[in-house]
């Protein structure tokens, strides 16, 4: 299952507002897991992440991805 983190949320929304993804996370409440949930599998769809690769793996990439961007490292 995903596990949201504002570096994730971050992130995700940096590749919604720089339209390097075919999603849109304009009034989405990261906080609300269903509306996380769906961000992700958009996320993953987009890309054709196989199935082993959802959740477990793209967490850890968008957290490290997410903290690099906030110059949290």
């Amino acid at each position: 299952y995903p596990i949201y983190d504002r570096f994730v949320a971050k992130i995700l929304k940096e590749y919604s507002n720089n339209n390097l993804c075919d999603f849109n996370c304009t009034g989405i409440d990261f906080k609300d897991y269903e509306q996380f949930r769906n961000v992700i599998n958009n996320f993953c769809d987009y890309f054709n992440l196989p199935g082993e690769v959802r959740y477990r793996k793209i967490d850890k990439y968008l957290w490290q991805r997410g903290k690099e961007l906030s110059g949290s490292i």
